[in-house]
């Protein structure tokens, strides 16, 4: 998956208790198998900056480097 993507997609916590937690951009039909099958699931929001953060770099297969940084806090992906 290119990275800016792979940091771009929606994110999910399993917090104490059991409960799960993820961003309300997952499809409604995820959420609610999930919640059939007996998974105590809160949605929150959409680009939910407390649940994680993420900055990447990698290389490149034929060289150079890639880098993404994620929407929802501060932050700067830089190859230095």
């Amino acid at each position: 998956m290119e990275l800016q993507k792979a940091v771009d997609t929606p994110r999910w916590v399993t917090m104490g208790g059991g409960q799960l937690v993820m961003e309300s951009r997952f499809p409604s039909e995820v959420i609610s198998d999930l919640q059939s099958r007996g998974h105590d699931v809160v949605v929150t929001h959409a680009w939910d900056p407390t649940l994680q953060k993420a900055q990447v770099m990698a290389t490149l297969p034929h060289g150079g480097w890639a880098v993404a940084s994620d929407l929802r806090g501060e932050g700067l992906a830089l190859g230095i």
